[in-house]
């Protein structure tokens, strides 16, 4: 569950420096390692929630879209937030 949370935790932050509002809707995409895909695949539900995602996957980011290369846990974790 660390892994999630701190995934959530950076979501939030790019929220922030993105100026998004807090009833404004995102889309996540995360790249990394399998460890990240499956963390992210399992908790995918509850970090749509917290974060007021439409849509969270991983895999390939949307074309153009800013990237955030982060160490999370000593993971090597790519986010792209967009707003929905």
């Amino acid at each position: 569950m660390g892994l999630a949370r701190e995934i959530q935790t950076r979501v939030q932050t790019v929220r922030k420096e993105m100026a998004l509002e807090y009833t404004d809707r995102i889309n996540v995409t995360v790249q990394g390692s399998e460890r990240v895909a499956r963390v992210v695949a399992r908790d995918a539900e509850r970090l749509k929630a917290e974060v007021l995602a439409d849509e969270v996957t991983t895999g390939t980011a949307p074309d153009g879209a800013a990237e955030h290369v982060l160490d999370v846990e000593g993971e090597r974790v790519v986010l792209v937030v967009v707003r929905a």
